[in-house]
């Protein structure tokens, strides 16, 4: 389920209401190398009358590719419907998966319709199109925004490398400044800079909305133990131990800086350096 960003609503709760045509192009999102599944509707003009006349098959093409299929479908006066959905055929699917939809990417394809009333030869019945988010698995976000598959998929771009593509989009949107905490989720985007932190929080929120592998926010401190941070005090004044990392300039941090703290992401076993340009 795809919710708009950033206050709703849910653009397809039942997962079977999401539209192409009319109007409305709402995004949907299939993970990579499957099949879509579709409802449609259809008008025919002009109105046959009645009876009702069975034995009707519509299907989609992309180029030359069939994607989707349906039979067992009637010509009802001046719709074609299936027998349980009034004005409504549903169950379109069953086709190729759609090209292009291999990797991680958006795609906004153009489906072709077409009627058959034998099964042999088919007539042109329209087209339509959208915004389809193709994702490498089931996500794991519990939340599944519209921005945020459009920004972790447009990132990535088709690329095998996931974590990399998406830390570098990150970094090329949002500047880093180590002095400011800003937003921990999409909202950063409406500052345009954050700590490290943000950076690593986000990162995760995007890595989630095409994966379903976990990704974790790893904090790094120098301190007396890795589960106890150490301050010093004297004379009134309180100070952390400091560690140096050994990266070019970045942002607001000079070459070779010392922090306090850090913070980098954690996915499929590799740390991402948030924010390295």
């Amino acid at each position: 389920m795809i919710t708009k960003w950033p206050d709703g609503p849910d653009i397809d709760p039942n997962n079977d209401t999401a539209v192409w045509g009319g109007g409305h192009s709402d995004p949907v999102c299939y993970a990579k190398n499957m099949a879509v599944s579709m409802f449609a509707t259809f008008t025919v003009s002009p109105d046959p009358g009645p009876p009702r006349m069975a034995g009707v098959e519509v299907r989609a093409r992309v180029d030359d590719t069939i994607v989707a299929s349906a039979s067992g479908v009637a010509v009802n006066r001046s719709w074609l419907e299936a027998s349980a959905n009034y004005g409504v055929v549903d169950g379109i699917a069953g086709g190729s998966p759609i090209a292009g939809s291999d990797g991680v990417k958006v795609l906004t394809p153009s489906l072709t319709w077409e009627v058959s009333t034998d099964g042999f030869h088919w007539s042109p019945a329209g087209s339509s199109g959208g915004t389809m988010y193709i994702t490498d698995s089931t996500p794991s976000a519990s939340s599944l925004w519209d921005f945020g598959l459009a920004k972790a998929c447009g990132y990535v771009s088709g690329s095998s490398d996931i974590g990399g593509s998406i830390n570098s989009g990150l970094a090329s949107e949002i500047y880093y400044d180590p002095s400011r905490e800003t937003a921990h989720d999409l909202h950063i985007y409406d500052y345009g800079y954050g700590q490290c932190c943000c950076h690593a929080a986000v990162f995760s929120v995007l890595v989630s909305h095409v994966s379903s592998a976990g990704c974790s926010e790893v904090f790094l401190w120098g301190g007396c133990t890795s589960e106890l941070m150490c301050s010093y005090g004297y004379d009134g004044w309180w100070w952390e131990p400091t560690f140096q990392c050994e990266a070019p300039a970045n942002g607001e941090v000079p070459a070779n800086p010392h922090f306090r703290f850090h913070v980098e992401a954690l996915y499929l076993s590799t740390y991402y350096v948030i924010a390295q340009k």
